[in-house]
């Protein structure tokens, strides 16, 4: 499992996101042809600007890094809204965000098509080891963190377990899928929270 890019919101110019959101397209399909089986993508961003760039040059790069037996996880955003800033048809695997009780977290995104959830609230995560406007007095270089750029590489982890029983990328969005479970039927949870035990005990199944 690679990681491929990581990246935040910044205020910029429309062109400068424009040409990051290219960067990373440009990361994707490295990855992808250079063996990568899982590729994570956490990135920040809202409004028309990023909604048009992540249903472009990101979806294909996307389809490309499927065609090259990659599966693409992306977070699914923090805006606690309903949309879908993937095209319909592209082959990523998105993810939400539940709280440790597996309900969905205050502040996630969701509405994508098939998407899943993860924890994805007050994670362990590394942090600048200096100020930041976000931990002013945190420089431990590590600290608790809210989002679901934290249950996305919950996924991706998750998803990399049935690979090592030779899944592809749609057997192993399949496989992860119809695992989750979503008992209350909750929206914000999309297909349900991602289950590990299940996912490789389904893909060991699928391979008798």
């Amino acid at each position: 499992m690679w990681p491929c890019q990581h990246a935040r919101e910044t205020r910029t110019r429309p062109h400068a996101r424009e040409s990051a959101y290219a960067d990373i397209a440009r990361g994707i399909v490295w990855a992808a042809r250079h063996g990568a089986d899982v590729i994570g993508l956490s990135l920040g961003g809202s409004g028309p600007m990023a909604r048009r760039l992540k249903g472009g040059v990101l979806n294909s790069a996307i389809v490309l890094a499927h065609g090259e037996g990659a599966l693409v996880v992306a977070a699914a955003g923090n805006d606690s809204t309903a949309l879908r800033p993937y095209e319909v048809d592209a082959p990523v695997l998105v993810v939400d965000a539940a709280d440790r009780d597996g309900r969905p977290a205050s502040f996630t995104g969701f509405g994508a098509r098939d998407a899943l959830a993860a924890p994805g609230v007050d994670f362990l995560s590394t942090l600048p080891p200096y100020p930041t406007k976000e931990t002013p007095k945190n420089t431990s270089g590590y600290g608790e963190l809210s989002g679901t750029s934290m249950a996305a590489p919950y996924v991706s982890a998750v998803a990399a377990l049935p690979h090592h029983q030779g899944l592809g990328p749609d057997a192993l969005a399949a496989t992860v899928r119809d695992t989750a479970a979503n008992p209350g039927r909750l929206p914000e949870l999309g297909l349900g929270n991602v289950d590990a035990a299940a996912a490789v005990k389904a893909a060991a199944a699928h391979q008798k």
